[in-house]
């Protein structure tokens, strides 16, 4: 997709308030783009139809799951077929199933470059061989604070800090602070400083050994294995700050969560003759 396409879904979008419209403008400019057969967007939402869901054999958790909020596309194969349909089979999807799942679930962007070779991550195969659908791509849609009352256009703005966000006990992967301490800028400005959260911490062992046997004078031959995290410990590296994800101010189901670790153990050998 060419950046100034991108670009232009992005200032018609900036014109809206609603978040059906804006969600809207975002998957007629997608679908319109060439080679692009369906764009969808999903929200995170209660469970609310389990009992008639198609998903419900493959759904892990009832109380949450994703809800079809917008959807655009052109069929090949049933020309004029409407693909703006919000109640149709895929409705509602669980978190952690499937692409779009999973995509809700980590965070993390997904791209299936052949769907006939990945058809395991397709719910209906058939219907994206008919429709000559070759590939699938995904991005989780991660907004900062929806309401910009200071007016500016660097980026998200910072939160109230309305109480301790040093937790006393209990941290853990799923809540590395108090997220209680934070809410919505009530005024021009939010009050969080920077550096108000301390993130994981690094513990790092390395190892390395070697050994050199000399031939002659001139000639020797060295052998050396490194080892990196040799304890293989778990490095948590980053942490999800991102206070509301809705352009309806919803709070952010992974805010205060623990997004990602280092690396883990690895070896390295090499060996050198020198003459």
């Amino acid at each position: 997709m060419q950046n100034d396409s991108l670009q232009q879904i992005l200032m018609t979008a900036s014109r809206e308030r609603s978040e059906r419209s804006v969600l809207r403008i975002i998957v007629d400019g997608l679908a319109e783009q060439p080679n692009v057969a369906l764009a969808r967007i999903w929200l995170t939402g209660p469970g609310d139809i389990c009992a008639t869901c198609r998903m419900r054999p493959e759904c892990p958790d009832q109380t949450r799951c994703l809800h079809l909020e917008a959807s655009s596309g052109r069929s090949l194969a049933e020309p004029g077929a409407d693909w703006t349909r919000l109640d149709g089979e895929f409705r509602r999807f669980p978190v952690g199933v499937r692409k779009v799942g999973q995509i809700a679930a980590t965070g993390v962007p997904l791209f299936v470059a052949n769907t006939a070779e990945q058809s395991e991550w397709i719910a209906r195969p058939e219907w994206a061989a008919r429709e000559h659908i070759r590939s699938f791509a995904g991005q989780p849609l991660v907004f900062a604070t929806a309401v910009n009352n200071s007016y500016t256009f660097g980026g998200g703005q910072h939160p109230d800090v309305v109480g301790n966000p040093v937790l006393s006990s209990g941290k853990s992967i799923y809540q590395w602070f108090n997220t209680a301490a934070f809410t919505q800028p009530a005024g021009l400005y939010g009050t969080a400083s920077r550096n108000s959260i301390t993130g994981p911490g690094t513990v790092s062992n390395s190892m390395s050994l070697s050994k050199t046997i000399q031939f002659g004078d001139t000639r020797s031959f060295e052998l050396r294995a490194t080892a990196d995290n040799v304890f293989n410990t778990v490095q948590y590296s980053g942490v999800y700050t991102t206070l509301y994800s809705g352009l309806e101010s919803q709070r952010s189901s992974n805010f205060g969560q623990v997004s990602s670790v280092a690396n883990m153990r690895s070896f390295n050998f090499n060996a050198r003759f020198r003459f």
